[in-house]
């Protein structure tokens, strides 16, 4: 069989630090991912695999002027396919 792969970045940075602490960001995590994976397997996509990878953030010129140091945040990638 042959495939053709979709990667799709995680968006599941954008909770508080209140939301963590009171238990509450995991069932906001996984709401939004359920509504995704159904999404796409609507769309004839199979889950395959999960990768995690860093990326590293440079401040801006201004940022470094104000002593700002470069950040390493890791970045996990939900890869789909389907048969072509």
């Amino acid at each position: 069989m042959t495939y053709e792969y979709k990667a799709v970045w995680s968006k599941t940075t954008d909770v508080k630090l209140s939301e963590v602490k009171s238990g509450v960001a995991g069932g906001k995590i996984a709401a939004r991912l359920e509504l995704e994976l159904n999404e796409l397997a609507k769309q004839g996509w199979e889950f395959d695999h999960v990768d995690e990878t860093s990326v590293t953030v440079k401040p801006s010129f201004f940022a470094r002027l104000c002593g700002e140091k470069e950040t390493t945040s890791m970045l996990k990638v939900f890869v789909w396919r389907r048969e072509i």
